[in-house]
C-alpha cells in the first residue's frame, strides 16, 4: 500500500510538468511508406520468397511424383515394402514442412534486416524534430494509442522533410 501511495503521489506530482509539454503525434505508417528505400526493399523480399516459394514446390512436385510413382507399385510391394515406402514420403513431408518453416523464418530475418535502417533513420528524423521543436511528447496515432488529440502538432510533414521526402 505503501509504494501504491508513492507512486499515486509521484504520478500528481509530474503532472503540471506534463501538463506544460509540448504535444506532437505522426503516423508512422505513413512515413514508413513514404520513404523511398522502401521499394527496394519490397523488391528484394518478393525476390527471395519467389525464391524459396520455387524451392518449396518443387519439393511439392518430387513428393508427389514419388507418391504416384509407390501407388503405381503398391500391389506388388511387400509389407515390408509398404512399410518403407510410407516411411519415405513422412520423411518427405517433413522435410517440406521443415522447409516451409525455415522459408518463413529467413523472409522475417530478411525484412527486419531490410526495414531496421528504414526504421532507425525515420527515428532519428522524428527525434531530430522534436528537439527542434521542443516537444515533450510525439506519439504514434499510427498504431491506434492514442484516441484522442485535438491539440498538439502534426509533424509528418516535418520529419518528411527532414528526411528529403516530397
Amino acid at each position: 500500500m505503501k509504494k501504491f501511495l508513492t507512486a499515486v503521489a509521484l504520478v500528481i506530482a509530474t503532472m503540471p510538468a506534463m501538463a506544460q509539454g509540448k504535444l506532437g503525434h505522426i503516423d508512422m505508417k505513413t512515413l514508413m511508406l513514404a520513404l523511398p528505400e522502401r521499394a527496394g526493399a519490397e523488391a528484394k523480399m518478393q525476390e527471395v520468397a519467389q525464391g524459396l516459394d520455387a524451392r518449396i514446390k518443387a519439393m511439392g512436385a518430387e513428393y508427389d511424383a514419388r507418391r504416384a510413382e509407390l501407388q503405381g507399385k503398391v500391389a506388388t510391394m511387400t509389407e515390408t515394402e509398404k512399410e518403407m515406402a510410407a516411411q519415405e514420403l513422412q520423411d518427405m513431408e517433413q522435410r517440406i514442412g521443415a522447409a516451409n518453416e525455415k522459408a518463413q523464418e529467413d523472409l522475417a530475418k530478411l525484412q527486419d534486416e531490410l526495414l531496421k535502417p528504414m526504421v532507425d533513420r525515420a527515428n532519428g528524423a522524428v527525434k531530430a524534430v522534436a528537439e527542434e521543436g521542443n516537444y515533450t511528447y510525439i506519439f504514434d496515432s499510427s498504431v491506434g494509442i492514442v484516441l484522442y488529440f485535438d491539440k498538439g502538432d502534426d509533424i509528418l510533414n516535418k520529419v518528411k522533410a527532414k528526411l528529403g521526402i516530397q
